[in-house]
């Protein structure tokens, strides 16, 4: 394509062609619009040029311009929804949830982990709040993700060795008050 010093389009290569896929029977016609170039048209119809030897200007634009991801939630239906800076917002993907007809017969695996036994019957997976499936609460946390029995030993024993390490400045200081009473 050629411009000229006001950006105007003054030649431009056929716009129209035709694309043949690999398989297809039919070969697709394909026509650009670039344009009306000079002397017939008025060379600003279509895509134009300023100071830059392979630039392409348009009038409009009928889309986001390009943005990165910014945030990410996850909404009671259990999509995970992108953010990106342009202001666009997308669906990234799909939390997945699953029954099983003998919940009681699953395997415990450690933490809040189960596994699938051959008596719990085969999982059903879906989406959330769907099909007797629970539903998602985004931003909540679950009081039953914690082993209770082994956070309360945990915490006993962190209380035990405050006691011990206390005991032991209690023992020296009465130590060094028995030193400065017999100095004296």
């Amino acid at each position: 394509m050629t411009f000229d010093g006001q950006g105007r389009l003054t030649a431009a290569p056929a716009a129209t062609g035709t694309f043949n896929p690999i398989g297809a029977t039919n070969p697709q016609t394909l026509a650009f619009n670039v344009g009306t170039p000079l002397p017939g048209g008025t060379g600003v119809d279509g895509l134009t040029s300023f100071a830059a030897p392979s630039a392409a200007s348009f009038i409009s634009q009928d889309g986001f311009s390009s943005g990165e991801l910014s945030r990410i939630s996850i909404d009671a239906k259990g999509q995970v929804v992108g953010g990106f800076t342009n202001g666009d917002t997308r669906v990234l993907g799909q939390v997945a949830m699953a029954t099983f007809g003998a919940p009681d017969q699953l395997m415990r695996v450690g933490g809040s982990l189960f596994q699938a036994m051959p008596a719990s019957g085969p999982a059903n997976v879906g989406a959330p709040s769907t099909a007797d499936r629970g539903s998602i609460v985004a931003g909540a946390l679950e009081q039953s993700n914690v082993d209770l029995a082994s956070e309360f030993i945990r915490m006993i024993a962190a209380q035990r060795g405050f006691q011990a390490n206390s005991k032991t400045l209690t023992t020296a200081d009465s130590l060094l008050n028995e030193l400065v009473q017999l100095k004296r």
